[in-house]
């Protein structure tokens, strides 16, 4: 399981940007889905919530986990932030 959350941990302000870029494309494609004109909606309780964090954290990880080994093979000092 450590193994698992080190992929997030070896690419942290990747991950967060891009979870938060995930979520709210995430939220706009369920507003267009469930007709309420691309506004912005809400889950109904925390476990949805949840839900949805753990479906967004799957495909990140597969990302995080391919930026790191791309940060690993460059040598420029600014990748270590990213």
């Amino acid at each position: 399981m450590t193994t698992l959350l080190a992929v997030f941990g070896s690419a942290p302000l990747f991950f967060y940007i891009l979870h938060l870029y995930a979520v709210h494309a995430l939220n706009i494609a369920a507003g267009l889905v469930l007709g309420s004109d691309g506004k912005l909606v809400s889950v109904p309780n925390v476990a949805a919530l949840w839900l949805v964090a753990a479906l967004v954290a799957v495909p990140c990880w597969f990302a995080c986990r391919s930026f790191a080994a791309f940060k690993r093979t460059r040598t420029g000092w600014w990748w270590r932030y990213l």
